[in-house]
C-alpha cells in the first residue's frame, strides 16, 4: 500500500484575542455584596506582551492513501 503525505506549515500575523488588540488586558473585578466593587485596572496583556497581535503557525499534514472499497473499472 502506497501512501504520499506532504507537510505545510502556514504563518499568519493575527489581532490578538486576549485584548481585542490594544494590547491592554484589565483585572476582573471582585464582587463585594455590601459595597462597591474596585475598579477593572490595566496591565500589559500576557499574550501578546502588549504588542495587540500575535503570530499563529499551522502545521498541516494531508495524508493521501489508497480506498480499499472496489473501483468501478
Amino acid at each position: 500500500m502506497s501512501e504520499k503525505v506532504r507537510n505545510y506549515d502556514k504563518e499568519s500575523i493575527e489581532v490578538c484575542r486576549n485584548c481585542k488588540g490594544t494590547g491592554v488586558a484589565y483585572t476582573v473585578p471582585e464582587f463585594h455584596p455590601y459595597g462597591k466593587e474596585n475598579d477593572p485596572q490595566p496591565y500589559e496583556c500576557p499574550v501578546c506582551q502588549g504588542s495587540g497581535r500575535v503570530k499563529k503557525t499551522l502545521n498541516i499534514e494531508i495524508t493521501i492513501e489508497p480506498y480499499p472499497g472496489k473501483s468501478g473499472v
